[in-house]
């Protein structure tokens, strides 16, 4: 319900907007507004506020993955484990703790050695707050011979940088910047065929809505249905 109401409010207000805007900006630039004003901006304001329905359905379908561009992730993520347990070719095992002043640099707990060469398998907690080093990435080889660490659900550790996986972020990038780009041709048929603007000014006038909106009413719809 409150979804609802706050889309209704969304297709008054916006209309309203796009009302008084146009009037001014084309009697500013066209000597006067097109005619049926009055509907036109009504109906640009739906097509606008439909976009928005586009994305809260994939963001339904997606929970917590489909956000708006400016926070969608890019690039992995590193993840870095405070302590790793290193067990040897003999099995011998040690903890190592990340030291403070070295961001993928360990030092044995008991020892303080620095991590050893080489070793069977790398065991990290399976969370911050578990106490037992459950997850294991064993030692193996790539397909073109480089030794790889990895764990049964694919992650991998990078032997230079032990300690350290890399995971894909949580998000479909390729998919929101689909959802952009619809949003974006919402707002240039809203200034174009519908408000009368010419190309120039309907190109211009549809990207920094578009921004705009992308930055304010989008995150707000996404965070209400839990996007």
């Amino acid at each position: 319900m409150v979804l609802f109401v706050a889309l209704v409010l969304c297709v008054a207000a916006l209309a309203g907007i796009l009302f008084a805007w146009s009037v001014w900006m084309q009697n500013y630039l066209y000597t006067q507004p097109i005619e049926g004003m009055f509907w036109r901006a009504p109906v640009a304001s739906l097509v606008i506020v439909a976009s928005f329905g586009i994305w809260m359905l994939a963001a339904r379908s997606a929970p917590g993955e489909i956000k708006p561009l400016q926070e969608a992730p890019k690039a992995k993520e590193s993840i870095y484990f405070k302590e790793i347990l290193v067990v040897d070719a003999e099995g011998n095992e040690e903890i190592f703790r990340r030291t403070a002043n070295e961001r993928t640099g360990y030092r044995g707990n008991e020892s303080n050695r620095p991590l050893p060469g080489t070793y069977a398998e790398v065991r990290v907690k399976a969370s911050d707050d578990a106490k037992d080093f459950t997850v294991a990435f064993k030692r193996n080889k790539g397909a073109s011979g480089e030794v790889l660490y990895q764990d049964d659900q694919g992650r991998q550790m990078d032997p230079e940088y032990m300690g350290t996986i890399k995971e894909k972020p949580k998000g479909r990038f390729l998919l929101i910047l689909l959802l952009n780009l619809v949003h974006l041709a919402a707002w240039v048929v809203a200034f174009g065929p519908i408000l009368g603007f010419n190309s120039g000014h309907t190109v211009l006038m549809a990207f920094v809505g578009a921004v705009l909106a992308n930055f304010t009413l989008l995150p707000y719809f996404l965070r209400t249905i839990g996007g």
